[in-house]
């Protein structure tokens, strides 16, 4: 080597070699190692930087599980809720606080309590169903954790939790003092540059759970006990009393109505759709309290339809979606429809308006009108509408003999819309034809036929009767009413029908174990409607046929049999035993004029 060369000295006795390295080259190993040792610094910085931002991320640890291991709490360390609210809204840039009073709660502290306080509520003013528990796991003793809250009554609990309320109220004025400080700082955006998510979540809970609190007291079913009366006048009167003086000689009623005037203001400032969800229940709860809760059912389906037209975004500006987002939707579209005037007309509107816009709209955008309807959640809204179809039909009043022709109009405009309703329903299964969707028609569509059966068809016996006229053509003159709900009806047979041959087609059991019950009331409708008409002889309007088996798109499903017999080219004549396994009668034509 020129520039550098080997050489021995003792340590080579030792088996090891050295090598002189020239002063440039030494140098640049110098500043290389320090390049090395630069960037593993940084490395180092970098993943320390990392883990501080999930620690700041990580949720704490839950304790859920652990609960039972730990010190049960008195009902009096819930006093220490009468303490002020710390959150950082009401701090200053040098974390002093604005406010001149002692504060010693922070959200992390008050949703601890709170939290606490809901399972003690839970487990002394519920009554929870009995559930059969599984033969291999065992039984858990629910009353751990409560041994010393079972000493004690639950009137005794319900009086305590009265006496908080004041307390309680505050803290929810708080709760919405912070999000709707938040939202005029974010001009009206709720995940805006100022938003702290971790704190946002903190409130978020300890809003829910104070309105979960207020539902779980105000449910007690000791307050419909005449000896429990004034308990419960006066807990109507705390929330009265915030706003309106002088609640102490209000009546029943007006304690309940101003109550709910007073949490109708919350409605604002609602965080995410299971809030929103506990503030209707609560709303729910505190009027049927009074005397006459159908006075607060037009206020009640208002505010659902206002959380369901609502875009609910998160802290950190994704939308809400997830299992726990569709059960809060599910049950907030059902208190809606309990509480609409006309379940029909709600569900026209939905399916009629709604949908349409969701079709038409991109893949991730949702119906105009309807925000909460997205494709994530169609399947929400689908089995609501169809669940609340089959309940509104099943309340519509038997036809009697003794009906006037107006009654009968009424009753007969009723069915022609609630079977437009369900036509519309049955065909949408032709864009979203995913088997959850398609369960819910096959189960819903069947019980809606089998009402229609036991409700509708006596009503048109009626109808035949008294508009009937025979003609010498032997053409009959029906109704034009009648005539329209026959044939939207007959479509929609058809589509279930097809669904039944998809079933088959595709051999699966959570669907074809709907089909023969189905496809047995499809044939009593059949059957049912030629005897109608031949009581009132019109049989020569009818014609039953064989429907064939057909696919949601309405293509033809050829059977092996059948595809076996075109590549022989040979025509047989199915058996009856074949072809009722095939097929179904239908009506082919039911020639009907005006």
């Amino acid at each position: 080597m020129s520039n550098s060369h080997m050489f021995l000295d003792g340590t080579a006795r030792r088996g090891r070699l050295l090598v002189r390295i020239p002063q440039r080259a030494a140098l640049s190993l110098r500043r290389l190692k320090q390049t090395k040792l630069s960037r593993s610094n940084q490395r180092g910085e970098e993943k320390e930087k990392e883990k501080e931002k999930e620690k700041e991320v990580r949720p704490g640890v839950s304790l859920v599980s652990y609960r039972q291991f730990f010190r049960e709490l008195d009902m009096e360390v819930l006093s220490v809720l009468q303490c002020g609210l710390l959150s950082r809204s009401l701090l200053d840039s040098e974390l002093h606080t604005k406010v001149q009073q002692e504060v010693l709660l922070g959200p992390a502290e008050l949703v601890f309590l709170l939290e606490d306080m809901l399972r003690k509520l839970e487990f002394s003013l519920t009554a929870a169903p009995a559930k059969r528990t599984p033969f291999f796991k065992a039984k858990t003793d629910k009353s751990v954790g409560f041994s010393h809250l079972q000493q004690r009554s639950s009137k005794d609990i319900a009086s305590y939790c009265v006496q908080l309320l004041p307390t309680l109220c505050s803290h929810l004025e708080n709760c919405h003092n912070h999000f709707q400080t938040l939202l005029s700082e974010n001009n009206g955006v709720v995940d805006g540059p100022a938003t702290d998510v971790q704190e946002h979540q903190l409130m978020s809970a300890g809003y829910q759970l104070l309105l979960q609190i207020l539902n779980t007291t105000f449910n007690w079913s000791g307050f419909s006990q005449p000896g429990q009366r004034s308990l419960l006048k006066k807990a109507l009167g705390v929330l009265a009393e915030r706003l309106k003086e002088g609640s102490a000689e209000l009546t029943l009623e007006q304690l309940v109505k101003h109550s709910f005037k007073y949490l109708m203001n919350f409605c604002s400032t609602m965080p995410n759709l299971s809030t929103a969800l506990t503030l209707s229940q609560l709303l729910s709860t505190v009027s049927e309290r009074g005397g006459d809760p159908a006075a607060y059912r037009e206020q009640t389906a208002s505010l659902a339809k206002r959380f369901l037209g609502q875009n609910w975004v998160t802290a950190s500006g994704e939308k809400e979606r997830g299992i726990k987002f569709n059960e809060a939707l599910h049950t907030v579209l059902k208190i809606y429809m309990a509480h609409v005037d006309d379940v029909l007309k709600a569900v026209e509107e939905i399916a009629g308006k709604g949908i349409p816009e969701l079709i038409n709209a991109a893949k991730d955008e949702s119906s105009a009108s309807w925000p909460t309807l997205n494709r994530q959640t169609f399947l929400v809204y689908y089995k609501v509408m169809m669940t609340e179809l089959e309940k509104a039909i099943r309340k519509i009043p038997a036809c009697k003999v003794s009906d006037s022709s107006e009654a009968q109009s009424e009753k007969l405009l009723t069915w022609n819309l609630a079977v437009r309703d369900f036509h519309i329903l049955v065909n949408l299964v032709k864009v979203f034809d995913s088997r959850p969707v398609l369960i819910v028609c096959l189960k819903y569509g069947r019980l809606f036929l089998e009402s229609f059966l036991r409700l509708g068809m006596p009503l048109l016996d009626n109808s035949f009767k008294r508009h009937m006229v025979r003609m010498t053509s032997s053409i009959c003159l029906i109704k034009e009413d009648v005539q329209s709900l026959l044939k939207t009806f007959q479509l929609s047979t058809r589509q279930l029908h097809h669904m039944c041959g998809h079933s088959k087609m595709n051999q699966d059991t959570s669907l074809t174990n709907h089909v023969p019950a189905l496809k047995k009331s499809l044939e009593l409708f059949v059957y049912r409607v030629k005897a109608m008409l031949t009581l009132n002889n019109c049989q020569e309007a009818f014609w039953i046929g064989n429907l064939k088996n057909r696919n949601l798109k309405g293509e033809e499903i050829l059977s092996q049999r059948s595809q076996g017999s075109e590549d022989e080219d040979e025509e047989e004549q199915p058996s009856p035993q074949q072809q009722s396994e095939d097929e179904v009668p239908a009506i082919s034509r039911l020639h009907i004029h005006i």
